[in-house]
C-alpha cells in the first residue's frame, strides 16, 4: 500500500491536465492556467464539432429519422436549446465554412462564441451591404 508521501509526489509528478483540482495549492498559478487554457480550447473544438453535426443533421434531414418534424424540435427534445439558439448555431456553422480563419481561432479558443457568433453577423451584413463577394452592384 502506498503512502500519503508517495500518493503526494505521485500527483505533484502527474501532468498539469490530469491532476485534482480539489486541492490547489498543490498546483502553480500556471499549470492551473495551463488547464484553463487547454480546457477553453476543447470546449470551443467540442461546440463546434457539436454545431457542425447539428447543420448535418438539419441539412439531411435525419431528424425525421428519429421522429421530429424539425430540427429546432429535435434539439429542444434532446439538448434543450431553444429555436433561436438552434438556428443561431446553424448559421455559425455555415458562416465558419466560408470564414476558416475565425473557425481556427475560435477553436484555438483565441475567440470565444460570443465574438466569433458577432463576428460571422458582422461579415455577413459588411458582404450584403457591398453587394455580395464581388463588392458594391454598380
Amino acid at each position: 500500500m502506498r503512502d500519503s508521501m508517495s500518493i503526494q509526489a505521485t500527483t505533484l509528478n502527474d501532468p498539469p491536465s490530469t491532476r485534482s483540482l480539489d486541492s490547489p495549492p498543490s498546483i502553480t498559478a500556471e499549470e492551473l492556467h495551463e488547464i484553463l487554457l487547454v480546457a477553453h480550447s476543447a470546449g470551443n473544438t467540442a461546440r463546434r464539432r457539436f454545431i457542425d453535426a447539428l447543420r448535418a443533421m438539419h441539412e439531411s434531414r435525419l431528424y425525421r429519422q428519429l421522429g421530429f418534424p424539425n430540427i429546432s424540435a429535435y434539439a429542444d427534445a434532446t439538448f434543450h436549446y431553444a429555436r433561436t439558439q438552434v438556428f443561431e448555431f446553424l448559421r455559425v456553422s455555415k458562416a465558419f465554412l466560408a470564414l476558416p480563419r475565425i473557425a481556427r481561432a475560435f477553436e484555438l479558443g483565441e475567440l470565444t462564441w460570443s465574438l466569433a457568433a458577432e463576428l460571422t453577423r458582422y461579415l455577413r451584413e459588411r458582404e450584403k451591404d457591398n453587394g455580395g463577394p464581388e463588392g458594391p452592384a454598380s
